[in-house]
């Protein structure tokens, strides 16, 4: 109860307004915490024709145990010659570990099982860091968009406030930015993904990035551009 702490009803109302501050700005430095503030790297590994319910099932305890803070499983169902590629993503906080992970699971006699079946394909492995992240990360889908370039730290503090308020306009849930350092034609690229339970949220929030001024300056002012986008089933 304020009112015993406090001698007027201004000094409670002047209470909240503190207390309400505070609350902004800890969901601004939630916002655009990088990988400086320990959000660390991604790891991934692409494969065609295989099951994503089967990889959930053996990908996510073996990585997990390995030291992965989460695995991600998707299947892209929109994405021009990337339609049935199925992802398995996961974040560490050291490189090593990440990789001695995913050798440890694809050596797994499980996993080697499951390449020898018709149509299985190891496509390919990235490695990114994260560098912001905001909201929920979960849900059905992922829209993935990908940058010519990433962003800076200063430039990712500059737009992360309009961003995120698209964001919760939208509807959607949550979003992860990751600049890509090891992905072959795609390193230096920047992916954004943002995660909904609605493909209608997605397209609110897409209509609502174009509409801000902010980050579509971003884009025209500093010459890059949105070369790619995916949307994916998340399991």
């Amino acid at each position: 109860q304020l009112g015993g702490l406090f001698c007027s009803e201004v000094d409670q109302l002047r209470f909240a307004e503190i207390i309400k501050r505070l609350e902004i700005r800890w969901e601004k430095m939630n916002a655009v915490a990088g990988s400086d503030a320990g959000l660390g790297f991604v790891i991934a590994s692409q494969f065609m024709g295989a099951d994503p319910q089967k990889a959930v099932e053996l990908a996510r305890p073996s990585l997990v145990a390995s030291g992965a803070h989460y695995v991600h499983v998707s299947k892209t169902f929109a994405g021009g010659e990337l339609t049935g590629v199925v992802s398995v993503g996961s974040r560490w906080d050291s490189m090593d570990a990440g990789s001695a992970g995913y050798t440890d699971l694809l050596a797994k006699p499980e996993v080697q099982a499951e390449f020898t079946k018709p149509g299985q394909q190891h496509l390919g492995r990235v490695v990114g860091r994260v560098t912001t992240e905001s909201g929920d990360c979960a849900g059905s889908y992922v829209g993935v968009s990908v940058l010519d370039s990433a962003l800076s730290a200063d430039e990712a503090d500059a737009i992360i406030d309009p961003f995120t308020s698209v964001l919760n306009d939208s509807g959607c849930n949550g979003a992860r930015s990751i600049a890509w350092t090891a992905a072959g034609p795609s390193t230096g690229t920047q992916a954004t993904l943002v995660y909904t339970d609605s493909l209608d949220s997605y397209a609110k929030f897409l209509a609502g990035f174009m509409a801000s001024d902010a980050l579509v300056g971003m884009l025209v002012n500093s010459g890059r551009q949105i070369v790619s986008r995916t949307l994916a089933y998340n399991y």
